[in-house]
């Protein structure tokens, strides 16, 4: 009797001491979540503590989009690629409004220009310079530095003389943010007019663009492509709440 006792004992230590099987994938949040023989959570849901549970870097995110802020109506789409490579240059034409945008991925060259470029052959000047009707502006973004936010106002121009090409992108401000320092800067407003709904993009890290644009009149529609999707708290705006598409 007594051996049987002691056989059991021993099974049950032996049964105790056997790592629990981890749970299936998508089903921690954390370490605390795991049985203590599979500690490691990784960064897709699972429990364990070898290949590829913990040793394989997870996926990069897929780039987004922002909302469109502006109109489809009297453009053309235009979009950027859904990338990752920083941007190194954007150009932007305006004068009473916002006519056309063009920008230059990291070791790449210009892409076209999207809207209408009434400053055709002219050469680009530093920004700001207000004022003048078709200024060619070209922002530089140097190697630790990114665009991290677009900003300005959409409608129908009604202070300076082109409200009659109808709704559009009446101002355009680009914010840069050195990403060593965190120290920003704004370039812009560009273009002139005063009238519009005021719009601003989720802050992250802005790589491409999208919307639509006329060569007859200026741009109707922009919106801009983020390496990853932007975290944090939606900022609600009156053309709508940040969304992931």
């Amino acid at each position: 009797m007594l051996l049987r006792a002691l056989a059991l004992f021993a099974l049950c230590l032996l049964v105790s001491a056997t790592p629990s099987s981890p749970p299936p994938p998508g089903s921690c949040s954390s370490d605390a979540d795991c049985p203590e023989a599979y500690p490691c959570c990784s960064p897709w849901g699972n429990c364990g503590n070898e290949v590829p549970w913990c040793s394989s870097p997870p996926p990069p995110p897929p780039p987004c989009k922002s909302p469109l802020y502006g109109t489809t109506s009297g453009g053309t789409p235009f979009s950027g690629s859904l990338t990752s490579t920083p941007l190194e240059g954007l150009r932007i034409i305006s004068g009473c409004v916002v006519d056309a945008i063009q920008w230059k991925p990291s070791g790449s060259s210009w892409t076209q220009m999207y809207g209408t470029n009434s400053c055709s052959g002219c050469l680009p000047k530093p920004p700001p310079q207000a004022g003048l009707r078709g200024t060619l502006y070209e922002i530089s973004v140097s190697s630790d530095e990114y665009i991290y936010k677009l900003s300005g106002t959409t409608g129908t121009d009604k202070t300076c003389g082109a409200g009659g090409a109808g709704e559009g992108v009446v101002s355009l401000t680009v914010h840069v943010k050195n990403m060593k320092t965190g120290v920003t800067k704004t370039y812009g407003p560009f273009g002139d007019s005063k009238s519009g709904t005021f719009f601003e993009t989720a802050p992250g890290n802005i790589v491409s663009f999208f919307g639509y644009a006329s060569t007859r009149s200026y741009m109707k529609g922009i919106g801009v492509i983020y390496s990853t999707c932007p975290s944090g708290s939606v900022r609600i705006t009156p053309m709508g709440a940040f969304s992931i598409i």
